[in-house]
């Protein structure tokens, strides 16, 4: 890997950081957090490797104790808590939604959008499927308390990223120009 690819994949894992601690507590127990803005970001400007490292730092940096998560809690336990699913559903994000927009769906705007959407169920999924067997509920409950009140800041965080990563593309290719 390339010493410029390498300092993204870091860039990338700082940013989801500062964007995981950015955060609204909410009664349901599970905060709202502006991390998938910053994964989805990662995602839609880097390869699906270079994305992948990313969300993978990001995850070993919780696990190893940095508390860069929305409500300050790190550590492994906190990885294996009711909200751990959706932290390592960022992995999968980041790798589905760079195959696809550097792949078979291309880079059109309704393209990704669809890549975006099919990557927050990458995150949903695990994460709720862990919330029901961590907390012993029904799906009902879990979909209630940890996707349904999400959904729309979830939009609003897509239309984001799109148009943030555009930007932070054009400016990572003039830097590139420069050098």
């Amino acid at each position: 890997m390339k010493i410029n690819q390498m300092t993204k994949c870091a860039l990338f894992t700082a940013i989801i950081s500062v964007c995981a601690i950015i955060s609204i507590p909410l009664p349901g127990g599970v905060p709202l957090s502006l991390a998938t803005l910053a994964v989805y970001m990662c995602a839609l400007i880097l390869p699906p490797l270079s994305a992948g490292i990313s969300a993978a730092v990001y995850v070993l940096l919780v696990a190893v104790g940095i508390p860069v998560t929305a409500s300050g809690g790190a550590g492994l336990s906190y990885l294996v808590g009711p909200t751990g699913g959706y932290i390592i559903g960022y992995l999968f994000t980041a790798v589905l939604v760079s195959a696809l927009v550097n792949g078979k769906l291309g880079r059109s705007r309704v393209k990704m959008v669809i890549a975006l959407i099919l990557g927050t169920l990458a995150t949903y999924i695990p994460g709720t499927i862990w919330f029901c067997f961590v907390m012993k509920t029904t799906v009902a409950v879990a979909l209630t308390k940890c996707v349904v009140p999400f959904l729309p800041g979830d939009a609003i965080k897509i239309v984001a990223a799109m148009e943030l990563a555009k930007r932070l593309y054009q400016l990572f290719s003039r830097v590139k120009k420069s050098a």
